[in-house]
């Protein structure tokens, strides 16, 4: 697509044209979806947090013998049951990734199609204009001629 009219600044705030509107319209949109991303991974590191707090420290194995427990207490290893938990909860945050990541896919297609309808009405816009001018040209053009045979014929009458 080519354009015949320079490009404007859509930074400056007099600035109020179609296209910089919808274009601020297209970034309010994106930051929206990056929030929107960023507010649902806080949530799951919240959860994960939630769920590392109620991880209950006393609930030992009763099958391992009062060594293990002291040198675990003591090493700060984790026992089995605490390495479930925490692989439990680290599916749950590969799960909320996945929809993350998932989500952002289908924002950023939702952004190339909107794009792709922008560019399209742009494209349109622009034919019209076209169509706008030449037919102006040609309109004054015809006004220009039949203002001169008018006065041809005035000077020949005259």
């Amino acid at each position: 697509m080519e354009f015949s009219e320079p490009i404007k600044n859509c930074a400056n705030v007099t600035s109020r044209t179609l296209s910089c509107s919808q274009l601020r319209e297209l970034l309010d949109s994106v930051s929206d979806v990056h929030t929107y991303i960023q507010t649902h991974i806080q949530e799951l590191l919240r959860r994960i947090y939630e769920i590392l707090t109620d991880l209950s420290m006393d609930t030992r194995r009763t099958r391992r013998g009062f060594f293990t427990d002291v040198l675990s207490h003591v090493t700060g290893l984790a026992c089995k049951d605490q390495l479930r938990a925490l692989s439990h909860v680290l599916r749950q945050v590969e799960t909320g990734i996945c929809e993350s990541a998932r989500l952002w896919g289908d924002g950023a297609r939702s952004l190339t199609a909107a794009f792709k309808v922008t560019q399209h009405r742009m494209h349109n816009i622009f034919d019209i204009l076209r169509t706008y001018r030449t037919s102006l040209r040609t309109i004054q053009f015809d006004f220009l001629q039949a203002r001169l045979q008018a006065r041809q014929m005035l000077r020949w009458q005259n």
